[in-house]
């Protein structure tokens, strides 16, 4: 991977942990940063399974909340996209 991108990624990974740990804290705001920066993935992967763009718009929007509601489970806040993406694969799968 080329050294660039190994930067970007890694630079996400500290905004995600930034943003996840400032939700936690209760800045509930903050939490738009981290949907913004992976919306589309996560639309991405649920329409990859649905075909459908509506129902993965739904879906992008469940796994946002289920999300929000269940952050203190995530334990590297580094992690979030990796993790929301599951969650959207799940919802998208139900």
């Amino acid at each position: 991977m080329p050294t660039e991108m190994t930067d970007r990624v890694k630079q996400n990974a500290q905004q995600d942990e930034s943003a996840v740990t400032a939700v936690r804290g209760g800045d509930a705001e903050r939490y738009r940063e981290l949907v913004e920066r992976h919306e589309r993935r996560v639309y991405a992967v649920a329409w990859s399974r649905l075909g459908d763009a509506a129902l993965a718009e739904e879906a992008t929007q469940e796994a946002f909340i289920r999300a929000y509601r269940r952050l203190w489970l995530l334990g590297d806040g580094a992690k979030f996209s990796g993790w929301v993406s599951t969650i959207a694969r799940r919802v998208a799968i139900n």
